[in-house]
């Protein structure tokens, strides 16, 4: 598994909206402060709106906020919205597999898979801004 930087970019630009504090922020903001590309956050804040975990207001006074307090945002939810899959292994049908690959998948990636996830279910956007 590999975070991608539309990933990383993500969380950095979720951090930003929790540390802000305001109800809304700009993604020209967020852009600024992160010294992030615009049209790359227009891309990730799509993805982020589709998945409910932000709210954006258009208009002059218009931003973004999250949709949920930071507390019960995790780092999973981000990742999950940006990247899809975070397994370290492609999907394939158990019936394509050999005897030592249904073996290896089921004990070792499996398990890389589900720890993963729970370490990254573990930790809230709220977490890692007062880190």
């Amino acid at each position: 598994m590999k975070i991608s930087t539309k990933g990383r970019y993500g969380l950095r630009a979720m951090l930003a909206l929790v540390r802000d504090g305001r109800e809304l922020v700009s993604l020209s903001t967020i852009a600024q402060k992160e010294n992030l590309s615009l049209n790359y956050l227009e891309s990730i804040f799509s993805q982020m709106k589709r998945a409910g975990l932000v709210v954006g207001v258009t208009g002059a006074q218009g931003g973004y906020r999250l949709a949920r307090p930071a507390s019960q945002i995790s780092v999973y939810d981000v990742l999950q919205a940006l990247e899809g899959s975070l397994s370290v292994t492609q999907s394939e049908s158990e019936s394509d597999m050999t005897p030592l690959r249904r073996y290896l998948t089921d004990c070792v990636w499996n398990v890389i898979d589900e720890k993963v996830e729970q370490i990254f279910r573990s930790m809230t956007l709220l977490e890692l801004a007062n880190a």
